[in-house]
This record gives C-alpha cells, sequence and structure tokens, in this order.
C-alpha cells in the first residue's frame, strides 16, 4: 500500500499563452491504471497493444464513460489551454511513503518505510490541423516511480527495498475536435497498464 503525501501539478509552455491569431485547443487527459479491478476490466478491451505508438479513436460514448467513471485508479487528469503549434509541459510531481520489509541476521524481517519522489511528465504539442477539422497532437510521456523491488531471497516475492526509475513513451495522431482517442502508457512496478485518454477541443482564435 502507498500513501501519497504531497502532490504538485505545474503547467509551463514554449510560447507565450494568448498569443494572438493562434488557434485555442482545450486538452484533456485521464491516466489510468488498469489493475484487478472489476471497473478496469470494463476498459481492457479499449487499451492498445504494447509498443503502439498511435492514438486510436473511441465512441464518444467510451470516451465520456472513462472520464466520469470515479470506480477507476487515477493517476491524474489534468486539463489545460494551449495553442496550436504550442508545447506545453505538464509535470505532476508526488511523494510517496511506501513499507517494505528488511530481513534481519536472525531470519526474522523489521518493517520499514521509503520516501519515494514520484513525477508524471507530459509534454503535448498540437501541432496543426488536416483538412481543417482534424487536430494532430503528440504526447511525450516520462513516468517516474517504483520500478522494481530488490527480492530478499531467491525466488521470494518482491518485498524489499523499492527501485525508482523513470518509463518513458511517445505517443500521436490524429483526432477531430470534441472527440476521444486512447493509448497505452507507461507501465511501473507491478506491470499494471496504464491507459491513457485524450479529448481535445478546438475553440478558435485568439484576439
Amino acid at each position: 500500500m502507498t500513501h501519497a503525501a504531497l502532490f504538485l501539478f505545474l503547467l509551463s509552455s514554449t510560447l507565450v499563452a494568448q498569443a494572438p491569431g493562434l488557434s485555442q485547443v482545450l486538452i484533456k487527459l485521464k491516466f489510468i491504471n488498469l489493475d484487478d479491478s472489476a471497473a478496469a476490466a470494463e476498459y481492457r478491451a479499449l487499451l492498445p497493444e504494447p509498443g503502439a505508438v498511435a492514438l486510436r479513436t473511441i465512441q464518444p460514448t467510451a470516451g465520456a464513460r472513462l472520464f466520469a467513471d470515479t470506480r477507476l485508479s487515477v493517476v491524474s487528469a489534468p486539463s489545460f489551454l494551449t495553442n496550436l503549434g504550442q508545447s506545453s509541459t505538464l509535470s505532476m510531481a508526488g511523494d510517496e511513503t511506501i513499507p517494505w520489509l528488511e530481513k534481519q541476521r536472525d531470519g526474522s524481517y523489521r518493517m520499514r518505510e521509503a520516501s519515494i519522489k514520484t513525477n508524471l511528465e507530459v509534454v503535448a504539442t498540437p501541432t496543426g490541423t488536416v483538412g481543417g477539422s482534424t487536430t494532430h497532437i503528440k504526447l511525450d510521456i516520462a513516468r517516474t516511480g517504483v520500478v522494481r523491488r530488490t527480492p530478499l531471497e531467491r525466488d521470494a516475492k518482491a518485498i524489499g527495498r523499492p527501485k525508482t526509475g523513470t518509463r518513458e513513451a511517445t505517443i500521436a495522431g490524429g483526432m477531430k475536435s470534441s472527440h476521444y482517442a486512447v493509448a497505452r502508457g507507461p507501465s511501473l512496478e507491478r506491470g499494471e497498464p496504464m491507459l491513457v485518454v485524450v479529448n481535445v477541443r478546438v475553440l478558435g482564435r485568439t484576439p
């Protein structure tokens, strides 16, 4: 069991926000751990195959359900406004306390706690429109957290000291305004697949 003690959300951009004449884009993201719960099982068919790098468009009803479903294990669900041709970086940092077991010389085990720094960073770049109605978007995702545990004994379950690392994924594709798409995000320690849900809405040009 983990305990989130701190959560920070930062947004930066490579261009000045509200630059005149640029098309504004509202991007909504939801990062979901597809664990062993019954709720997650309902959406596993939407998960792209490992190694897939293209966004997969899904039915609007399925996308709306994913954003509204409160039963799911959600890592983060940010929404932000940007402009076409503008790269925006979101950094969502956390501080978790994770219990682990340390084996003693007499063969017993001692409960310990490790303070782990976690981070989910996304660089979102909507690069333009195709045919006037489709926005092309690229997402560079970097996820930092516990990637493995040091086994206490050979063939033992991973209950030892947690080891941190970073897993990355780059996904891209075209989306019609107000539609939904999904992609596979980077997984961490337990290997639970991450489902990334994307909704992009073009709002028009800045004054």
